[in-house]
Formats: C-alpha cells, sequence, structure tokens
C-alpha cells in the first residue's frame, strides 16, 4: 500500500475517495492549528487510520509513508478507490473467500478473536485494543495492533473508529530476545555437544528458517573442517563429515570464504555462482537461492561456522538474521571453550588453578557485559519514560495524551521484560541473596499497591488494599524482593481482570518472639484458570495458552520469578482458581520482628485531638468500609459506616436528633446513586451540620479538578486510597485542628487540608548526569517541586562544582567519561574528613544488577536509585535525605 507523507501542520491526505466521490479538505485554518510538536513524534510510525459508518462501510482512511497491509489503497477501498468496499462485512457475519475486505487479511486464527471483539465493542458502544496478525500479499504473517472505538456521528448513528500500528518488529524482537536467552542458558550449561547443537537449532526454530542448518568445527593445524550438526533437505554431507585442506578445496568455497576471513558472508545466488567462477570451479550440488554463513571465533581464532540456506526464498535471509546468528556464534563458542576446560580439568590436575583463573575471568567478563548492556538499555529508556510524564503534564490534545500514555506504557512494559530477564539470569546461577534491613511493611505494601491501583481504577475495577489490624509493621528482610512479588501479582490480577475487583490482604499466620509468618492473598474477579494450567503458569516463558499470550501479552517469567523469590525468602506461594470465577494469589514469607512485645500498640500520643469524636464512614464498597473500621478501632474512635448517601444523612439527621452530631465524615468520592460531591453539599447547605468535618477519599491521585472541587465546595480535606494509616491519621488531625480553629471566630471559615503525603522542602542540589536527555528530565522533575538544581557533566567538574557552593544533597551517576560516580564521590569523601560535614550521595545510575547497591554503598554513597527514574521514588528519596545538609 503506498503511504502518504505527513507534511508540516498539516493531517496525514486521505487516500481514495469517499462517499459521492469527493474529498475531505481540511480549511487552512484548522491545519493552521494542528500541533506541530504531534507531526514530530508520530510522522514516522506505520500507521493506517480508518473510520466506517454503522453497515461497516468505509468513510475515511488515512496512513504514515509505511505501509502496513501490502495492498493498495484501491484494493483496500474497492475499485477505482470509490469507497464502495466496506472495511468490515456486517458485523459478526461468517468471512467468505477473497480479499474483499479488511476482515480478509486477517489471520485464520485471529479472525474469530478480532470479529468477536468488534461485534461487542458495536453491540456497547465501546472500544478495544488488541493485537492480532494480518498475512500481507506474498509475505509472512504481520503483527498489528488495532485501538478502536464506536462514537455517534452527529446524526446519531454508531460509526467506527480506529488506529491501526505496526508492531511486527517489537513482536519479532521479543521473540528473538527470548531465544538468545535461551541459548545462553543452554551454552551456560552445556555438557554434551550433540544436545548443545541439537537444543542450539530447536530455540533457533522459533524465529527463523533453518530447514538447511549445519554446524561445522575447523582444525587449523590439520586445515580440516568436521561437520559437528548437519540438517539439510537437499544436500548430503560430505564423506565422514569431513572435508580436508579446506583452503585449497573447491568444496564449499563459501564456507571457505567464512573460516579465512573470519567474516560474517550473506551471498543470493548470483553471488554464490560469482565465488564459484572466481576460483574456476563448476557447481556439483544445487545452489541455493540465498546462503548466510556466520564464523565461531576463540580468542580472535575462527574454530567454525555456522550455515543457514535456502532453495526457494531469496528474500529469507537478511542482516538481522546474521546478527541473530553472530550472537549464537558467540555463545557457542563460550559453551565450546567451557567443555574444553572440563576436558581439561579431568585430564590434569596441574593446571586446575589455571583452568579455574580462566572460568573466573569469563564470569567477569559475562558480568561486565550484563552490566554494560542494562547500563545501556535503561539510558535510553530513562529519557523515553522520563520525558513522556514530563510531557503529559503539558497542554495537550486528547489523542496526543493517549498516544504518550501508550508510549508511556510500552516503555514500562519493555522495562519489566528487561528486569524479568535480568533477574532470572541472576536466579539461575544462584547469585540473589535476599537483604535483610529494617523497613516498613505497611509501608511498602500501601505504595506499591497505591501505584497499581490507579491501573485498576482506569480499567473501571475497584480496588483495595487492607492490613490487619495486628500485623507487625517494623520487620526486617527485604523489602524490594517483597515489592516485586507483590507487584507480579497484583499487576497480573488487574490485567487479567476484564471487570469487577481486585483486593490485597495482609495477614500474619504464625509468630513467635523473632519472626513471623506473613500471608498476602490477591483476590480477583478475573478469566481464572484451568486446574491443569495452574502449574504451567510458574514455568519460565509459559501462559495457559496462545490466546491469552495475544490478548494480554506477557514475557511469561513474572510468575516464574515470584515463585522462586518467595522460595528465597523461605516462603511460598499457590492459588486457587475458577475458570469465569476468578483467582485467588497467596504467598508466604517468613520475616524477622525487631519487637519482644508482638502484639501491636498503638501509639495514643498521637491520638489525644480525637477523644470523644464521632465519625461517621461513607463507601459504597465492603472492603473499603471494613480497612477503615479497623484503623478507627485501633484509635478506640466512636464510629459507623453506611454504604451510600442516602444512609449517611438518615444517619446524620438521627444523631443530631441524639444531640450526638458526628464531627467527621469520611466521604469515597464515587458512590452509585449519590456520588461523594453530591453529599457534600447536601451536608455542607444544612445549617445543623455547620460543626461537622469532611474529608473526601478520591481513588485516583493528583485529580486536579476534585481538589478545586473540594476546594470551592468548602470541603476540608482529601486523601487517596489506597489509605495508608499514617495518612489518615495526619488528615483527620488537621482537618480536625482546622475546625476547632474556626469554632472560635465569631463567623467560622472553612479552611482545606490537602491530605497528600508530605512535601519535600526545596532543596539545592547537584546533579552529575552525563547525557543530555536524562540530565534536562530530571531538572525539570526537580523544579516542579521547587528544588533548585545545579548540573555537571563528568565526576572531575562534580567534585569542582560541590568545592565552591553549598548543596543539601548531591545525585550521582556511575558511568561518565573523565571522572566516574565512583571516584568522585571518593574524592569527596575524603576532602570531608580534613573539613568535617557529611552531604548525602545518591547514586543514579543505569547500573541495576546484583550488587550494583551494595558497590555503590561501600563507594561512600548513602543511598541508591536505578533508572529508568520513577519520579515518586525520586522525590521519596529526596524527602528522606533532604533534612541531612552538607556542609
Amino acid at each position: 500500500m503506498a503511504g502518504n507523507k505527513y507534511k508540516k501542520h498539516t493531517m496525514p491526505d486521505t487516500i481514495g475517495k469517499i462517499g459521492n466521490g469527493s474529498i475531505p479538505k481540511h480549511n487552512s485554518q484548522t491545519q493552521a492549528d494542528m500541533d506541530h510538536y504531534s507531526n514530530s513524534i508520530f510522522q514516522n510510525l506505520g500507521t493506517l487510520t480508518y473510520t466506517a459508518d454503522s453497515s461497516g462501510q468505509l468513510i475515511y482512511l488515512t496512513q504514515s509513508k509505511n505501509a502496513i497491509t501490502g495492498y493498495s489503497a484501491e484494493n483496500m477501498l474497492g475499485s477505482n478507490g470509490s469507497g464502495s468496499r466496506p472495511w468490515f462485512r456486517n458485523i459478526g457475519q461468517t468471512p467468505g473467500k477473497g480479499i474483499r475486505y479488511f476482515e480478509d487479511i486477517i489471520h485464520e486464527a485471529d479472525r474469530p478473536m478480532v470479529i468477536t471483539a468488534m461485534t461487542e465493542a458495536f453491540e456497547n458502544s465501546g472500544s478495544y485494543d488488541i493485537e492480532y496478525r494480518i498475512v500481507p500479499p506474498r509475505n509472512s504473517p504481520r503483527w498489528i495492533s488495532d485501538n478502536c472505538r464506536v462514537t455517534m456521528d452527529k446524526l446519531g448513528k454508531k460509526r467506527i473508529e480506529g488506529v491501526i500500528f505496526d508492531i511486527h518488529l517489537q513482536k519479532q524482537r521479543e521473540e528473538i530476545n527470548s531465544v538468545i536467552f535461551h541459548i545462553s542458558n543452554v551454552a551456560n550449561n552445556a555438557g554434551n555437544p550433540d544436545r548443545l547443537y541439537e537444543l542450539v537449532r530447536e530455540n533457533l526454530s522459533r524465529v527463523m528458517d533453518i530447514s538447511n542448518f549445519n554446524i561445522s568445527a575447523y582444525d587449523k593445524k590439520n586445515d580440516t573442517l568436521t561437520f559437528v550438526y548437519w540438517a539439510d533437505q537437499v544436500r548430503t554431507p560430505p564423506p565422514d563429515n569431513i572435508i580436508k585442506n579446506i583452503k585449497t578445496r573447491s568444496v564449499e568455497p563459501n564456507t571457505a570464504q567464512v573460516i579465512i576471513g573470519g567474516k560474517t558472508i550473506l551471498h543470493t545466488k548470483e553471488q554464490y555462482l560469482h565465488t564459484l567462477n572466481i576460483r574456476g570451479v563448476k557447481p556439483l550440488m544445487p545452489i541455493p537461492e540465498i546462503w548466510l554463513g556466520v564464523p565461531i571465533k576463540m580468542n580472535n581464532e575462527v574454530i567454525g561456522a555456522i550455515v543457514v540456506q535456502s532453495y526457494h526464498n531469496q528474500g529469507l535471509y537478511t542482516s538481522l538474521e546474521a546478527q541473530l546468528l553472530e550472537t549464537v556464534a558467540n555463545f557457542l563458542s563460550m559453551a565450546i571453550n567451557c567443555m574444553r576446560i572440563e576436558g581439561d580439568l579431568k585430564s590434569s590436575d596441574v593446571q586446575y588453578q589455571e583452568v579455574k583463573t580462566a572460568i573466573e575471568s569469563a564470569k567477569k567478563s559475562k558480568s561486565r557485559f550484563l552490566e554494560n548492556m542494562s547500563h545501556e538499555i535503561r539510558t535510553p529508556l530513562n529519557g523515553i519514560i522520563g520525558n513522556a510524564i514530563l510531557t503529559l503534564d503539558t497542554k495537550l490534545s486528547q489523542e496526543q495524551k493517549e498516544y504518550l500514555i501508550a508510549i508511556e506504557n510500552s516503555a514500562d512494559h519493555l522495562l519489566t521484560v528487561i528486569n524479568d530477564i535480568f533477574d532470572y539470569q541472576t536466579i539461575e546461577t544462584g547469585k540473589l541473596a535476599p537483604q535483610q534491613i529494617n523497613f516498613d511493611l505497611a509501608g511498602v505494601v500501601k505504595s506499591t499497591c497505591g501505584r497499581l491501583a490507579v491501573n485498576a481504577h482506569d480499567k473501571g475495577l475497584e480496588f483495595n488494599c487492607h492490613i490487619k489490624p495486628y500485623v507487625p509493621n517494623h520487620v526486617v528482610g527485604d523489602p524490594k524482593r517483597l515489592r516485586q512479588i507483590l507487584h507480579h501479582l497484583v499487576d497480573n490480577a488487574i490485567k487479567y481482570t476484564p471487570k469487577g475487583s481486585v483486593s490485597v490482604m495482609c495477614d500474619v499466620r504464625g509468630q513467635d518472639d523473632e519472626t513471623a509468618e506473613f500471608c498476602f492473598t490477591i483476590s480477583d474477579t478475573g478469566i481464572g484458570i484451568d486446574t491443569d494450567k495452574q502449574e504451567l503458569i510458574f514455568e519460565s516463558f509459559k501462559q495457559t495458552d496462545s490466546n491469552t499470550m495475544r490478548s494480554y501479552g506477557g514475557a511469561g517469567l513474572g510468575l516464574s520469578i515470584t515463585r522462586r523469590l518467595a522460595k528465597i525468602m523461605n516462603g511460598k506461594i499457590w492459588l486457587i482458581s475458577r475458570p469465569g470465577r476468578g483467582s485467588n494469589f497467596f504467598f508466604m514469607v517468613k520475616l524477622k520482628t525487631n519487637w519482644v512485645n508482638p502484639e501491636n500498640k498503638v501509639d495514643t500520643s498521637q491520638t489525644v485531638l480525637f477523644q470523644k469524636k464521632r465519625i461517621l464512614v461513607v463507601d459504597d464498597n465492603l472492603s473499603g468500609r471494613r480497612a477503615i473500621s479497623e484503623i478507627l478501632c485501633r484509635w478506640s474512635l466512636p464510629y459507623l459506616t453506611v454504604p451510600g448517601g442516602l444512609e449517611a444523612l438518615a444517619a446524620m439527621k438521627a444523631a443530631t436528633d441524639r444531640r450526638e452530631p458526628f464531627d467527621l465524615v469520611l466521604i469515597d468520592s464515587q458512590m452509585p446513586e449519590m456520588d461523594g460531591f453530591e453529599l457534600s453539599r447536601h451536608i455542607k447547605e444544612n445549617p445543623e451540620y455547620d460543626n461537622t468535618a469532611i474529608i473526601i477519599m478520591e481513588k485516583r491521585p493528583n485529580k486536579k479538578g476534585n481538589l478545586n472541587r473540594c476546594r470551592e465546595a468548602g470541603i476540608e480535606g482529601y486523601i487517596t486510597k489506597p489509605d495508608r494509616q499514617k495518612d489518615l491519621e495526619k488528615t483527620i488531625q488537621l482537618v480536625l485542628s482546622i475546625k476547632r480553629s474556626s469554632e472560635k471566630k465569631d463567623k467560622p471559615e472553612t479552611q482545606y487540608a490537602n491530605a497528600e503525603p508530605g512535601k519535600t522542602r526545596a532543596c539545592k542540589i547537584l546533579l552529575a548526569e552525563d547525557n543530555n536527555i536524562n540530565s534536562m528530565m530530571v531538572v525539570k522533575l526537580l523544579s516542579k517541586k521547587g528544588h533548585e538544581t545545579i548540573a555537571a557533566v563528568n565526576g572531575r567538574q562534580t567534585v569542582s562544582i560541590w568545592q565552591n557552593e553549598h548543596f543539601d544533597l548531591i545525585l550521582m551517576d556511575i558511568q561518565m567519561p573523565l571522572m566516574d560516580g565512583f571516584l568522585a564521590t571518593s574524592k569527596i569523601r575524603i576532602h570531608e574528613q580534613t573539613t568535617g560535614g557529611h552531604i548525602p550521595i545518591i547514586a543514579m545510575t543505569a547500573h541495576a544488577l546484583k550488587g550494583d547497591r551494595s558497590r555503590c554503598i561501600e563507594a561512600g554513597m548513602d543511598d541508591y536509585l536505578a533508572k529508568p527514574i520513577n519520579p515518586d521514588e525520586l522525590y521519596d528519596i529526596i524527602e528522606k535525605w533532604s533534612g541531612n545538609k552538607g556542609d
């Protein structure tokens, strides 16, 4: 399909004729108003945008310059591009034969899913966002992402609007990454060469055609080539699988070139014949249409080659396949080297120390390779995620916001996959050991669930997080790994729950003077899992079926890592689930408790202000009412809970008639029949309730519109859910103190208490960061909180600036030119030994593997923040250290 280029300050050109044959025109004013920023982002994306009426008749079609379907505009629109061909048949009809509609080019395995999604969206005036495959002409299937919604036109008729993105390369690379990861593990654990080669071929077959494939080993001393693995549908291997005098023989001339030159060769049939002609040799065997050979090297010496070829398709192999085989060749070299070393160990004990040193050196090289890979991946991701977050805070159209949110979500998903792969590798090698540090259990659980609650509420799900009141709060263990387990399970519950609710509960099962068993339950009303497949989901790179993978995504590593992490923390994980009825995931971990008395007591000094105060809780969700009730019980406060606005007004009237009015009402903002703001209006309009304060509980944080509504309505408090006990306590104290001070005046004044987490004081911060994009992004994030930031581009400049100015703390990148973060920190600490003082130094780095945190702390840094930077974590760590002033 020929694509139209995006032009500056214009929308993409319309393709074909619509309806009566006219082509819609954008007036000049509309074109002038187009956002240039949007065009600069999306002009090179492969997209196809369509609009169809209620009968499926196509009325609008655009595409960017990169064609997706492979069909011309006329073929897509109908004869002469008149638009007479419907985009879809009548919704839900069984597809026929021939390419007459767009749905005909959908892969037959995915077509029912797409038609079902379209039918449901059309019937319910809804939308869908699904990934599926299409089959372009004379090509293999390609993955696309189809974002579609059903709207109403000016005449009140339904119409379909959609945008299609080309995600084939992303899907292909995800699969390639999985293959490389598997081959890496195979190479690391290689014992039998024949099994090694078979597993390499088995994994490669997932991403490329290797019907004709061989691996050869080269003996330089004897100039012989031995084929250690041969699988060719057309040719047979040479006698005894050996070619002697490889440099002079005409047999396998291309393989000889790879061996002699030590470089990858990708030849077409014409180039292959040209090589034979140069040597003056007539072809003695079938000549492939495309031939690809890659050398296997060890210590810069060629020790063999990998060859693939096709006798039918000249376009089968490209530079992408060449790069993949080069990576595989590196792993094979490492495996062969290890097997040789093991052979030497068995044959000679004298060489043991030398071989051991070589193995350790190889492990260190691999560790450095993974470390650099982590850094190289995370650094650009930091820029993508950070700048997407910053851009979302600017003035944008709704469409731009949706695209940027999609970019942010995709980057977050990629980061999760990267983290999973590195974690999986660390666990597989047995190098992961949990930390033992003091932490606030409730804080970890609530902060993790608080971020995920936003995703749940965006899907229209009810989300609750509840910690039993007797659960110990001050524990010793690994908060990062606990947060990782909880995040995986809750994120999965949200992902696989189309409607209903997701809830998290923390309980304690067994406890002695030193340890306790903490049990977490994650419940959802989602799709559920068949009994015979419940163990399968805990295996690496596995999901229940391919439809689940296509519909919901995922690399199949999260639950495998989660189970292993739970085991490392002396715990376990299990589930109870029924298809269509939802799932309950349970995980238990053992943590040390750092108190003698296991009873969880309340600090009564903080609740003096609450004494004799009556509180009414209004929330339509039972779990939400229970969570707040347990907190109020611990404070020994009189309270009443009701499920809605009408019940609340009746309870308030009854209490006032008894001359026992409520002093405070906690109201959920989103309730059926009467929402929180309408109920607040009724309360504020009744003079009998002048002395009653109101706190609104909002599900989604930082909704500026609702904050303004609270202020305008005279509502005293505002808090986001799930509620952290300390935030709720702080808010109630603040609201009641405001109300009490107002009662002493002749004319009471309604004030507003923002109960969001405490704000950090403005600091002067020194930022050491050599990447301009990341530096700009961090400076802007800090400026939003009122911080003054000075940026340095390397360690040497950082030390110089610090010596001449006063700062509250330093954010220190690790990998910088001229002087890295470790050396810069060392120089600052040495200087402090003579001058006194201590400035907090926070490592802010893309090095995020096992041991990186310890290395930073041992180097004299005070804390650690891994890239990509999460704004909330950045603000939290600045708040944590802002009280420690450097001299």
